[in-house]
């Protein structure tokens, strides 16, 4: 029996033992497979109990081939099950049948684990006594990476101003990080796509582990010895166009208007909010510069437009008191909205019905002396407004209004805050998170007043942030802000004094990040083109991992310095252009 040569015949028919007296055939009763299993493989195993090359992967039910396979007196077989789409791309169904499935070398691309495997005993041409075991590494000569897994992507590197881009050939990955000051790396892909080793070439990044990540290829995480906390190497595929699907209404200002060509302006577009099944848009006919209200402000109505959410058509219009901006969606059920705007010389917020009528309103000041820079709704009865002082330059007000349905009121004003006030984030019902630019101070601040206080940018090394990108958890564990320069992200842990920089992985040389709004576990980010043409870009930054997802959209020309998120929805205002947005992200 030692060099007896038998030959093996899959019965590819479910429910059938198919048993035979002839000695020189062996059946397997497939029926014992679990029903998602729908490629099967036999190894034999030597007499030392190690794997022997064995048959092809079998389609159980659209290959119905008698395989040969020599036994040469093997007492016991691995079977080996796998699903449909167990790797991605598959062979032809008669390549993967002629192609051996065989213990892996030293050098070869593993299989992934079977979905059923079960070791088993050959008694009178059949495989009995079946019991589950791991069958180790095994391979077949098909394996090969897939390509275009990672040539193209980047490498982001949390602790450093720099981004470096993937290149693969066939199995192996190279990332140059030359712009970074450090050698390169080399990686392993496997047959799914999945990175399965690793090796540093420069000895400063110290000990690196390689982990697996549900938005990215990998990420790896070094001691770095050179840098307190470490440093974290995001490995990301090559960008993908067309993360979102827009649709775009222009031309949402009045007929004639000028254009408003600065960087950031509010141009003749000044906001909108979604109030039950439409928006309101703000729009004047003057384009002033940023923030200030001029004097033509005091006898020239604003004009609100009302857009059908579902049609996004103009379904109606309104005229409204002068200097009408930022308007916000009005929780207290009434059905109108909130906004700032002018009456005489006195800057005001108000309420303001379905028509766009003033129902209610409070004073903030001199439209001489204040302009208003952000106004963000913290629950149904209040909000927060941040003024400017335009004669003194570098000093802020912060103003928490009661919007309850009895009626608007002063709850508490902050009144000469020593610093100008860049970016506002709400955190809770009560609560929001301010960053003061000039001294790069993240506060928090309450009615009652601060609460705490952490120096944002003194921890990642730099002091030029951009006023519209800015965002805080609500737990205050970490907040996002926008880099002025060289595309980034600043992903900050102000507790742990702890900063990671974050690069889009489009442009990131030409593209600022300008504005920041949160939907669901992402940060939907908006990139404006510093040089021509401006147009504009939108990410998403992953919040569980930290880093920008590899897709973008291109939108268009001009800057969408506002976004509006509403459940699974976006809406920006690209307001030196006038144009309206909806964006929906495509997962």
């Amino acid at each position: 029996m030692a060099h007896e040569r038998r030959h093996i015949g899959l019965g590819l028919a479910l429910g059938t033992v198919l048993a035979c007296a002839d000695e020189g055939r062996l059946f397997v009763d497939l029926d014992l497979l679990p029903e998602d299993v729908r490629l099967v493989a036999l190894l034999p195993l030597d007499e030392g109990g190690a794997l022997r090359s064995g048959t092809g992967l079998l389609d159980r039910e659209f290959v119905p081939l008698e395989q040969t396979l020599e036994l040469d007196g093997a007492t016991r077989a691995l079977l080996v099950g796998y699903r449909e789409e167990f790797v991605r791309p598959l062979p032809d169904p008669e390549r993967l049948a002629a192609s051996p499935v065989r213990p892996s070398g030293g050098n070869d691309l593993d299989l992934p684990a079977p979905a059923w495997s079960r070791l088993g005993v050959i008694e009178d041409g059949e495989l009995r006594s079946l019991n589950e075991v791991d069958p180790g590494r095994i391979s077949a000569d098909w394996v090969e990476c897939p390509d275009g897994i990672g040539d193209g992507g980047f490498v982001m590197p949390s602790c450093l101003n720099c981004v470096s881009t993937l290149k693969q050939d066939g199995c192996r990955l190279e990332a140059d990080l030359e712009p970074c000051s450090l050698e390169g790396l080399e990686l392993t892909l496997g047959p799914e796509g999945a990175i399965s080793s690793l090796r540093t070439r420069d000895p400063r990044l110290g000990t690196c582990t390689l982990h697996d990540s549900a938005s990215a290829l990998a990420s790896i995480e070094c001691d770095f010895p050179e840098r307190a906390g470490g440093c974290s190497l995001t490995l990301l595929p090559r960008a993908r166009p067309d993360s979102f699907e827009i649709l775009k209404l222009a031309d949402v200002a009045p007929s004639g208007t000028p254009y408003a060509g600065a960087r950031h302006a509010s141009g003749y577009l000044f906001g909108g909010a979604v109030v039950g099944p439409e928006l309101v848009l703000a729009t004047s006919g003057f384009s002033p510069q940023p923030w200030a209200c001029g004097l033509e402000f005091m006898a020239t109505e604003s004009r609100i437009m009302y857009v059908d959410r579902d049609t996004f058509a103009v379904s109606r219009t309104a005229t409204a008191a002068p200097c009408l901006r930022l308007p916000l969606s009005d929780l207290s059920g009434d059905g109108g909205f909130l906004a700032t705007y002018l009456e005489g010389e006195v800057l005001r917020f108000g309420r303001f019905d379905a028509s766009a009528r003033s129902s209610a309103s409070v004073p903030l000041g001199s439209f001489l002396t204040w302009s208003v820079s952000e106004a963000v709704v913290l629950s149904s009865d209040r909000a927060v407004i941040v003024l400017h002082d335009i004669s003194e330059g570098q000093r802020s007000r912060i103003v928490f209004v009661h919007t309850g349905r009895d009626g608007l009121s002063i709850e508490r004003d902050h009144e000469s805050t020593a610093v100008l006030i860049t970016g506002v984030s709400r955190i809770s019902d009560r609560a929001v998170a301010i960053l003061a630019d000039a001294s790069d101070n993240l506060r928090i601040v309450e009615p009652e007043g601060e609460r705490a206080q952490y120096f944002f940018g003194g921890t990642c090394g730099t002091t030029n942030l951009v006023s519209a990108g800015f965002w805080m958890s609500q737990d205050e564990r970490f907040a996002v802000g926008a880099f002025r320069e060289n595309g980034m992200l600043l992903r900050v842990e102000p507790a742990l004094d702890r900063c990671e920089f974050v690069r889009a992985p489009i442009h990131p040389e030409t593209h600022d990040p300008v504005a920041i709004a949160q939907m669901g576990n992402e940060l939907i980010v908006s990139f404006w083109a510093r040089q021509s043409p401006r147009a504009v870009a939108l990410g998403r930054l992953d919040l569980q991992g930290g880093h920008m997802l590899p897709a973008f959209t291109m939108v268009g020309p001009g800057v969408l310095n506002r976004l509006v998120v509403d459940g699974d929805v976006v809406y920006g205002t690209i307001t030196d252009r006038a144009e309206l947005v909806r964006l929906h992200p495509q997962r």
